[in-house]
């Protein structure tokens, strides 16, 4: 066993204990007589912090899986660790145990928060690009972001619609969702037409995709607006939502992508699937 081993082995069996020492009432769960966990179950504790419940288990397993800042923040939230305990956790993930001094890490810390407080409906929080800082796991069941391809380290919504062969079997209208994407790129770029990484996205998308070029040739130009009527295959059936984007005050260069279903039948479908076990 590796040194890295042992330490994702240190990481997972002290999240493991902080959990079993946490009651549901303390995270106001309310409980059955017939309970016989004692402490939270891992599903529980994954469903407060926004995270797939699988994904969750190989991280207390010591899986070589690698949680980002607001990942791991957002479960020791969940499990109300102390300072000392959340820096001694982001050590052992390989990350800077510091507090935050950002005024743009700070908003996303917040941002991430309603994120993860959208389920079960899948969220996204991303910024002007249209890259993505993070999702919560109901988008990870639709699209998971550790097979996501990456652009210039990136993980870019636009991107990935037109890259990755996933998207075009869960959206029933691929081609109306990809031209919205590139509607609100095309506008953001000409708002910041000295960013480079605008430059770096088109690039990569003329080189790898034909759908790409025959969309840009049409000079799609859109502000962001509610995708009314979206159709998901999921689970053997089609469900209906509306693609809203929000935005915070405070926040003007981030916008939260959230899926919101249109009936009670849709929803239902949706919070069976995002809750599932994979």
């Amino acid at each position: 066993m590796t040194d890295d081993d042992n330490i994702r082995k240190q990481l997972g069996a002290f999240l493991r204990v902080r959990r079993q020492n946490l009651k549901p009432q303390d995270v106001g769960l309310h409980v059955g007589l017939r309970r016989r966990t004692p402490g939270l179950r891992r599903e529980e504790l994954a469903l407060i912090a926004g995270v797939s419940h699988t994904w969750y288990m190989h991280l207390e397993q010591g899986r070589d899986i690698h949680p980002s800042t607001h990942v791991l923040r957002a479960i020791g939230r969940a499990l109300k660790l102390t300072e000392e305990e959340q820096a001694f956790i982001e050590s052992l993930a390989g990350l800077p145990a510091r507090k935050l001094t950002s005024p743009q890490s700070e908003i996303d810390e917040k941002l991430w928060n309603v994120v993860a407080k959208m389920m079960p409906w899948p969220a996204i929080l991303a910024d002007y690009h249209l890259d993505v800082i993070a999702q919560n796991a109901a988008a990870d069941r639709l699209l998971p972001l550790g097979d996501a391809p990456r652009c210039g380290g990136h993980i870019s919504m636009l991107y990935n619609a037109l890259v990755d062969p996933r998207p075009p079997r869960f959206l029933v209208d691929w081609e109306s969702a990809v031209r919205r994407l590139l509607g609100q790129f095309r506008a953001e770029a000409s708002r910041h037409p000295n960013d480079p990484r605008f430059a770096e996205i088109t690039d990569r998308l003329m080189a790898e995709s034909a759908d790409f070029r025959r969309l840009w040739s049409e000079f799609p130009v859109r502000a962001a607006h509610p995708a009314e009527g979206t159709l998901l295959r999921m689970g053997g059936r089609i469900v209906h939502v509306d693609m809203q984007e929000l935005s915070m005050s405070g926040a003007a260069n981030r916008r939260i992508h959230v899926m919101f279903p249109w009936s009670a039948e849709d929803a239902s479908a949706l919070e069976a699937i995002a809750l599932e076990d994979a």
